[in-house]
Formats: C-alpha cells, sequence, structure tokens
C-alpha cells in the first residue's frame, strides 16, 4: 500500500523548464481530501534516461524520472497527494521509494499494459483518483500493428501506412482508456502526447500520434463520460529551440532536463484535472 508523500519535504529542485505560468490549487482542490496518483506507463514513466543497446553508454535512469519533480512542483501548487503503484523501483536519490510509488514498465506496448493491469491492481490496495499515462513509445519503435500487415515492415515515412498504424495505435489507446475506466470507475486520467523520438528529427509517427491524440482521442472520450485531459508532453518538447537536448543519445527517453519538462507540463494539468472533476470522499 502507499504511504502518502511527506509534502513538507519536497526535494531541492527548480520547477521545470518549458511549463510557463501554473495554475494554483490553492482555492480548495478536494479540501480535507488527498489525490492519489498512479503513474502509469513504460521506460519513460519507470525514468529511463537512455537505453545501452547499441550505444556505446551504458544505459541509465534519471533517479524518480518525471516523478520526482512532479512531486515538487505539486507541492509547490498546493496538491495534497500520494503515488500509488505496485513497484517501488527508481525513487529519487535519498527519498523513501514507498512515497514513489509507481506502474512503470520498461518495454511495454498498449497491449501489454492492457494484460498487466487487473495482476498489478491486485497488488496495489490503493484506488487511484488521478492516472498519468504516458504510453505509445514502444508500439512505434516496435512497429508493432497485430491489426495489419506491412510489406517488409512498418514503414513510418509511408503517409498510408502512417495512417494506418496510427489509426489502429489510437484504437488500442482507446481500449486502454476504457479498461482504466472500469478497473477504477470516475478516474481521472491526464493523457499525454508523447515524448518526441529521433535524433536528427522527429519520427513522424510520433507526431501523428499526438496529432490523434488531441483531435480524436480526447474528444472521443466525452461520448462515454470518461474524465480524459491533456498533458501535452510532445509539443512542450518541441517548443524548445534546441529540444535535442531534452533526449538522451538513444534519441527516445529523456534526460533530466527532459523530465523536469515533463513535470512542467504534467503539473497543471493534475490541477485542472482536479478542478474539473473536484475531489470527494473516496473518489
Amino acid at each position: 500500500m502507499t504511504t502518502t508523500a511527506a509534502l513538507g519535504m519536497a526535494p531541492a529542485c527548480a520547477a521545470g523548464a518549458g511549463g510557463g505560468a501554473r495554475a494554483s490549487a490553492s482555492d480548495g482542490l478536494g479540501t480535507g481530501s488527498a489525490a492519489v496518483i498512479l503513474p502509469l506507463g513504460e521506460s519513460i514513466t519507470y525514468g529511463v534516461s537512455w537505453a545501452g543497446y547499441d550505444l556505446p553508454v551504458p544505459e541509465q535512469s534519471t533517479p524518480g524520472g518525471y516523478r520526482g519533480f512532479l512531486y515538487h512542483d505539486l507541492t509547490q501548487d498546493g496538491v495534497s497527494f500520494s503515488y500509488t503503484g505496485s513497484t517501488e523501483a527508481n525513487p529519487p536519490l535519498a527519498r523513501d521509494p514507498a512515497d514513489f510509488r509507481q506502474e512503470g514498465h520498461p518495454g511495454y506496448r498498449i497491449d501489454q499494459l492492457l494484460g498487466g493491469l487487473a495482476h498489478w491492481k491486485a497488488l496495489d490496495a490503493l484506488q487511484p483518483s488521478v492516472i498519468l499515462l504516458h504510453v505509445g513509445t514502444n508500439d512505434i519503435s516496435q512497429g508493432y500493428d497485430p491489426a495489419a500487415s506491412y510489406p517488409g515492415g512498418y514503414d513510418g515515412a509511408n503517409p498510408a501506412e502512417r495512417a494506418e498504424f496510427v489509426s489502429h495505435l489510437v484504437s488500442r489507446l482507446e481500449w486502454l482508456l476504457g479498461d482504466l475506466n472500469g478497473l477504477y470507475p470516475g478516474v481521472r486520467i491526464v493523457l499525454c502526447p508523447i515524448v518526441p523520438m529521433g535524433l536528427t528529427s522527429p519520427d513522424p509517427t510520433v507526431h501523428a500520434y499526438g496529432q490523434a491524440i488531441r483531435s480524436t482521442v480526447v474528444p472521443w472520450a466525452t461520448g462515454p463520460g470518461l474524465r480524459v485531459d491533456l498533458a501535452d508532453v510532445e509539443a512542450a518538447f518541441l517548443a524548445q529551440p534546441t529540444y535535442h537536448d531534452l533526449i538522451g543519445p538513444d534519441g527516445v527517453h529523456p534526460t533530466p532536463i527532459g523530465y523536469r519538462t515533463m513535470a512542467a507540463v504534467i503539473a497543471p494539468a493534475v490541477v485542472q484535472v482536479l478542478s474539473r472533476w473536484p475531489l470527494v470522499t473516496g473518489t
């Protein structure tokens, strides 16, 4: 079970770049209630900064990933909260791992997250009121699309293949959102268009996926009444003149500055979802 974070002991780190002025939680976001936040996703939720395969440098992680920086930012915003999840892996340095629980599973695709949800839920007694979702990186990097066959493998530079691939990817994401709401009825979901990929230029599939999340997935979520809102991580990265400084040498995972940037975008989104759907006892 998650231990509530000691909010008076925030890490000594600056607020992230790229977030701008943030909304405040001072007007009673769930007064008397604490948000329970579940970080859910793959290695970027875990906090990997670069994977060592095919690189002349060993794999490295940023302790706490975006979660450490987000802890600081939400505390500054006056949000009372705890993290939850089935693993205490990769906490910030010199912090209690139980305060930084998470559900970041390196290498996982959307279908693998779907397969693990019920198991992880059984391992963790707390029900999240907010889920932070960053997923799709591995679907794209692996060219994974069980609903189609691409001669010679998926080619993201081919507009027709890219459109089909992203359409199927979005369908799996919508399925995941529905399952999350089924497991945790009424949960608030902060959905991230994912971190850009590519060492020299942004991967076109990642960008198309982000556009589809904005234009298709979020509007779709209003139909079944899901509580979904955006934390536009991709846009925040691409807004930086030298966004490659935010990406590690594998072209996929954020550097520590990148994780700080993620937190600066996610924090106001958490404040926003708690403002749109205020906490009451048991939610």
